[in-house]
């Protein structure tokens, strides 16, 4: 009886933590402005980087961002588990803004904005972004 009861409980509780999941993902998705299908020809992929920390538009993903290099742009996408959005930076609306090196307490961070999206890249994203 008690473990029936404790086998509902862990079904009902996987399903909540789903549902609160997938919402907190698409939530965030839209607050990045990123979307699933990219609506431009990019073309062919030049390079990709490893997963690493970036933050678009407010929304700061931990070891879940990566940089998709293309000849007018790139492409910025987060990881499926976290929402999977992409979102398109072509290389002549991107404005870059300030550029920090490593110091002791701050890793090195590029910021610039492209079209409405404010963007910083930390570490090897940021050395990704050649204009």
């Amino acid at each position: 009886m008690h473990e029936e009861i404790a086998a509902y409980f862990f079904i009902v509780f996987l399903v909540f933590f789903g549902i609160i999941w997938f919402g907190f993902t698409r939530f965030l998705r839209n607050k990045a402005n990123m979307s699933l299908p990219i609506e431009v020809d990019v073309g062919s992929p030049i390079s990709t980087t490893d997963w690493a920390t970036g933050a678009v538009n407010g929304v700061l993903m931990k070891g879940c961002l990566r940089v998709v290099s293309y000849n007018k742009g790139f492409v910025l996408e987060a990881r499926k588990i976290f929402g999977g959005g992409k979102i398109w930076l072509p290389k002549e609306k991107i404005v870059l803004g300030k550029m920090t090196q490593n110091t002791l307490f701050k890793r090195q961070e590029l910021e610039f904005i492209s079209e409405n999206n404010k963007v910083s890249l930390y570490g090897k994203l940021g050395a990704a972004i050649i204009i």
